[in-house]
C-alpha cells in the first residue's frame, strides 16, 4: 500500500477512536508535509518508511528555515515529528510495517530559559546596596544576599546553614540539609562590599547559632 492511500484509513481511524475535528485536521495538515519530504526522498510506499527515514525526517525539520529566514521553533519540529511518529505507529500496529521506525526516535528538546520576571545584575545591586552596613542586622542581611547570590542555593537551604557550617580556609560552606543531598558550595572570603566573612559571628547573636530561621532573619 502506498502512503498516500494510507493516510485517509489513518485520519478515519482518529475520527473513529473520537479524536476532535480539529486535530484530525491538524493531523492531515502535517501528515502533509511529511508526505512532502517523502516524496523528495522519493518514497512512495508505506513499507519504506524506515528508522533511518524517521530520523531523516527529524533532521530536516531541526534545519528547516521559515519565511524569515529563522529555524522552526521546537514547538514547529515536535508537531509534524510527533504525528509522523503517530502515524508510523499505527501503520505497525496494523501489520504494514514490520516494526515501529519512530520507536526510538527522541522528541526535540526545548531550551532551557530563565523564569520570568528575573532579577537583572543591576536590581540585584540594588537589593544587596539598600542594606545597612551601620549595624549589626544590616550587616549580616548583606553577608546572607551576598551568600544566597554567589552560591544560588534555596531560601529554605539557606535557614539550615549555621555559622559552624562555613569555612573560611577553604572558602567553602557546607549544605547538610540541601534538598539535592549535602554538598558544598564556595563562599568568598570578602564579600563584594569588602566585609569579611570571620566578622559573621560578631554580626550574628544567635543562640542556635543560624543565619537566618524559618526564614525570617533572626533579630
Amino acid at each position: 500500500m502506498t502512503i498516500k492511500e494510507l493516510i485517509p484509513v489513518y485520519l478515519a481511524h482518529l475520527r473513529i477512536t473520537g479524536r476532535a475535528e480539529r486535530t484530525i485536521k491538524n493531523t492531515r495538515y502535517s501528515l502533509n508535509d511529511f508526505v512532502r519530504f517523502l516524496d523528495g526522498e522519493e518514497i512512495l510506499n508505506i513499507e519504506d518508511i524506515t528508522a533511518e527515514v524517521m530520523l531523516a525526517y527529524q533532521e530536516d525539520l531541526a534545519f528547516r528555515l521559515t519565511a524569515g529566514g529563522k529555524l522552526l521553533a521546537i514547538r514547529s519540529q515536535d508537531k509534524p515529528l510527533s504525528v509522523a511518529r503517530g502515524f508510523a505507529r499505527y501503520a505497525h500496529e496494523q501489520d504494514y510495517l514490520v516494526s515501529d521506525p519512530g520507536k526510538k526516535i527522541k522528541p526535540p528538546r526545548k531550551p532551557k530559559t530563565l523564569p520570568r520576571g528575573i532579577m537583572s545584575q543591576q536590581e540585584v545591586k540594588k537589593v544587596i546596596d539598600a542594606t545597612d552596613m551601620h549595624e549589626s542586622r544590616g550587616y549580616r542581611n548583606r553577608i546572607v544576599l551576598e551568600i544566597l547570590y554567589d552560591t544560588a542555593i534555596r531560601r529554605q537551604e539557606i535557614c539550615n546553614i549555621k555559622i559552624s557550617d562555613i569555612d573560611l580556609d577553604e572558602g567553602e560552606v557546607a549544605e547538610p540539609e540541601a534538598i539535592d543531598g549535602p554538598q558544598l558550595s564556595p563562599v568568598p572570603a570578602v564579600t563584594d562590599a569588602g566585609v569579611p566573612l570571620v566578622s559573621l559571628r560578631r554580626s550574628t547573636h544567635l543562640d542556635n547559632g543560624r543565619l537566618v530561621t524559618d526564614g525570617k532573619p533572626q533579630r
